[in-house]
């Protein structure tokens, strides 16, 4: 008879009835272990797009700024056209070919 002191083995012992479900136990163990593995890589990803998806946010509201900016412009530029064309009503209109020669652009 041998002893072994301070030595921690971990046996199991199965049967003919027993094996299959110790093998099934076992293969879902190994199972729960990858999900494991690869939810943490999961994880990391989802963390990185979400980090992209805030960026993308902040350009989605600069260019929103810019094309707030432009509009702004433009309606400046419109209402300016209006005065401008409230003036002009008063002045008779000349054809576009006499226009053109008098400013000296050629049409093509």
């Amino acid at each position: 008879m041998v002893l072994l002191k301070n030595v921690n083995y971990k046996i199991i012992l199965v049967g003919p009835t027993t094996v299959t479900a110790i093998i099934n136990s076992l293969s879902i163990g190994f199972r729960y272990l990858q999900v494991n593995e690869k939810s943490a890589e999961i994880s990391k990803i989802l963390q990185a797009i979400k980090a992209q998806y805030e960026r993308f946010g902040e350009e989605i509201n600069k260019a929103k700024e810019n094309i707030d900016k432009a509009a702004d412009a433009v309606e400046k530029i419109e209402k300016r056209r209006g005065l401008i064309n409230k003036s002009l009503n008063n002045i008779s209109l000349m054809s576009i070919e006499e226009s053109n020669s008098i400013i000296g652009i050629e049409e093509q």
